[in-house]
């Protein structure tokens, strides 16, 4: 498949680890160095601890980090510092030491009187603005795949769900580049997440796909040339997206 570059490091996750987290802060450097606004994009779960796992590989001594705007590709409406990914990206020292040079965030902690729907809708309007001032802005995403201890297939906080029609009105708003819902299978279920529309604007994905047991048939589906519906198994998406690479421990 042209569109997907795939590197395996089966049975090491520490290496896919480091390589998916080098990649990513490479990259950013590298746009960064040609004066061009970056958006990133995080995802939380698997991608937490790996950002952590490389160096900066000199993006810290990029004289343009003040261009580089970092928030989540997906939420939980959860204020609490254990439960929400913007918190636990946080964690991360890479990350803490690109926000003290510099970098500018999109805060994506939930207020106390914010529900699903009200916070999706303020981060949406945060992400809109953003993208109508940096027109020209290279956005940059982090992301993983739901296996069999989860819901296998899904990706960012978007939900595999049955019915086209309900799948498409969350999912696949045109004026909608993040929503919050109520989500029916992943927990917790007060949820936010990228929609399509927003993925579609992203300039290079960086997935880390760890765990063979889990996480195989998800796989498989990015790859394989056999029809599966997006509703069914959002990670498809990736089949076809240009500039996609993926790190994984699965043998291939």
């Amino acid at each position: 498949m042209k569109s997907v570059e795939l590197f395996s490091y089966p049975n090491s996750p520490e290496i896919a680890n480091q390589k998916a987290s080098q990649k990513l802060f490479t990259l950013i450097n590298k746009v960064l160095k040609k004066d061009h606004p970056v958006l990133l994009l995080l995802s939380g779960g698997t991608w937490i601890p790996a950002l952590d796992e490389s160096s900066l590989s000199g993006l810290e001594l990029n004289p343009n980090l003040n261009k580089l705007t970092i928030t989540t590709l997906d939420e939980r409406v959860d204020n609490k510092a254990e439960n929400n990914n913007f918190n636990k990206l946080l964690s991360s020292k890479n990350i803490n030491t690109l926000i003290r040079l510099g970098a500018q965030v999109i805060n994506t902690v939930p207020k106390n009187d914010e529900n699903y729907f009200s916070f999706g809708d303020r981060i949406n309007k945060s992400l809109k603005n953003y993208l109508f001032n940096h027109p020209q802005a290279t956005l940059i995403a982090t992301a993983g795949v739901g296996g069999e201890n989860n819901v296998p297939g899904h990706i960012a906080g978007i939900e595999p769900i049955e019915d086209v029609k309900e799948f498409t009105k969350k999912f696949l708003d045109p004026q909608k580049v993040y929503c919050g819902y109520s989500a029916k299978k992943l927990i917790p279920e007060s949820r936010a997440t990228a929609t399509f529309s927003l993925l579609d604007r992203v300039d290079h994905f960086i997935l880390l796909i760890l765990n063979p047991e889990q996480k195989r048939k998800s796989l498989d589906l990015i790859l394989s040339d056999d029809k599966v519906d997006l509703n069914i198994a959002p990670c498809v998406y990736f089949h076809n997206h240009s500039n996609t690479t993926i790190f994984t421990d699965i043998s291939k």
